[in-house]
């Protein structure tokens, strides 16, 4: 009786870990997910630009690129929701997702919004990766992501991010 009886309960559990939850106890953990990156991005550049001013312009357009990148990541886990929700059945899908060409194809289709915000992203990651400055915001952010208050920021970033994960963990 016992083997059985735990059997059941695994069973049960593997057919809940399969289950896509419901969007209206992800949505608010997602938005709260997205806030928190775009803000740091935010923050970053506002360290770099305080202790490098001559970083300032670049600083700014990374922090723009990156807000905008994570901003189409929120729109495509929205559509995929959407369009296949089964995609999502275990939380770590929400961070990993397997975006395809299909995927790509039939978000862009979907709304010429997502058209815009894709060619906007491009355009903004040429013009970052063709800035004279480039190469020196790189060298500052691995020399001082171990030094205060950068490692402050990411520490804080890191610990937020997680709580989030464990919202949306917790959809499931």
């Amino acid at each position: 009786m016992g083997a059985l009886l735990a059997l059941a309960i695994a069973t049960a559990t593997s057919d809940r870990a399969h289950a896509a939850p419901e969007w209206a106890c992800l949505e608010p953990a997602l938005e709260a997910e997205l806030a928190g990156k775009l803000k740091f991005q935010d923050d970053f550049a506002a360290l770099v630009s305080e202790a490098r001013p001559d970083l300032s312009e670049i600083a700014a357009k990374g922090a723009e690129t990156a807000r905008k990148n994570f901003t189409m990541r929120f729109s495509r886990i929205v559509w995929l929701w959407r369009t296949d929700p089964g995609r999502f059945s275990y939380p770590d899908a929400f961070w990993s997702f397997a975006w395809n060409d299909r995927d790509a194809a039939g978000w862009l289709n979907a709304d010429p919004n997502h058209r815009a915000m894709h060619d906007r992203l491009e355009i903004l990651k040429q013009s970052l990766r063709d800035h004279p400055d480039a190469t020196a915001l790189r060298t500052f952010g691995s020399q001082n992501r171990t030094e205060s208050p950068f490692v402050e920021l990411t520490t804080a970033f890191g610990e937020a991010m997680g709580v989030l994960r464990d919202r949306v963990a917790a959809c499931f």
